[in-house]
């Protein structure tokens, strides 16, 4: 992306790329764009104040810049005339990208995974649950459940008690 020139209170200002543009990975294969607008202004932030002392004044309304001793902005220059051309359109891919997915395919991926997940577990619940009791009742069907009670008298006797259902 290259530099450009903004025009603030009748001084031009450079704006290098890395003023607007800030590395998001170790490798700079992801970079943020650090411009925004809300309504009809443009908000440049804190990358673009690096470099610079700034001074709010506001009860003035105003505020001020001057380079930093160390910065190697060029400092600000008084403006003699003023643009006569528009800005050319630019298309800037602002996407969000959670594991290199944009997020709202993120997040819609991610919901239907969880849904269909506890569709399977609650499915297999109720299969083995369904399983149980059929195994259960084949075991059972027809022979009753049998109840062995041992009742012990001087003479060792023991009764058999039969449940039927």
């Amino acid at each position: 992306m290259p530099s450009f020139e903004l025009l603030y209170g009748n001084y031009w200002f450079t704006v290098n790329v890395e003023d607007f543009v800030i590395e998001i990975t170790n490798d700079g294969s992801v970079c943020a764009l650090c411009l925004s607008t809300y309504e009809s202004e443009w908000i440049l932030g804190d990358a673009f104040m690096r470099g610079w002392y700034n001074i709010h004044d506001h009860t003035n309304a105003k505020i001020g810049f001057h380079t930093l001793d160390a910065s190697v902005k060029s400092k600000p220059t008084e403006s003699t005339s003023t643009p006569t051309e528009t800005l050319p359109y630019v298309e800037v891919n602002t996407t969000f990208l959670i594991f290199g997915i944009d997020a709202v395919t993120f997040l819609i991926t991610v919901s239907l995974a969880v849904i269909i997940t506890g569709v399977v577990v609650i499915v297999v619940i109720f299969c083995f649950v369904e399983f149980m009791t059929r195994a259960l009742r084949s075991q059972t069907a027809g022979k009753g459940s049998k109840l062995t009670a041992h009742y012990k008298d001087s003479g060792e006797e023991s009764i058999s008690l039969v449940i039927l259902e």
